[in-house]
């Protein structure tokens, strides 16, 4: 359920709420005055590009330099190759495919990386640092 009050009105306690199943228009919420309309349609606007702007799409990280890339190829052929295959590419086995890493998920790879996966996967944490673990980032979503 909404409210709408005229902020003009006198009497600001004076709302109108609007429910889904009520029928009424919004020339009959707020009359035809053209400055409540022009206000609302104000409103509607930078409510939509404030949204807009903390859009995931928005916050995405910039893609990784080429430069970059190569560097995470070097520290992935030192320490990932041998589980995780020749450019990510692996049997197919039980071993995660980085490839289909989710490529908006760095919170998650730093996480798997540095901490480990159980079983899984060993903790890289005191044998990469952050620069190595961002480059290998930079590789996983701009490599092969």
């Amino acid at each position: 359920m909404y409210a709408i009050a005229d902020a003009s009105s006198p009497d600001l306690s004076r709302s109108v709420r609007l429910g889904m199943r009520d029928s009424a228009t919004l020339n009959e919420v707020v009359g035809t005055s053209p400055a409540i309309i022009t206000k609302l349609t104000c409103s509607a606007v930078v409510l939509c590009l404030a949204v807009s702007a903390f859009s995931p799409s928005s916050l995405a990280e910039p893609a990784p330099a080429p430069e970059q890339i190569d560097q995470g190829r070097e520290v992935y052929d030192e320490s990932c190759q041998t589980c995780h295959g020749r450019d990510m590419v692996n049997s197919g086995a039980v071993i995660f495919d980085l490839r289909k890493f989710p490529k908006d998920d760095l919170k998650r790879f730093r996480s798997a990386v540095l901490d480990g996966k159980g079983q899984a996967m060993p903790s890289f944490r005191g044998r990469l640092g952050e620069a190595d673990v961002d480059l290998l980032w930079a590789y996983v979503r701009g490599g092969p």
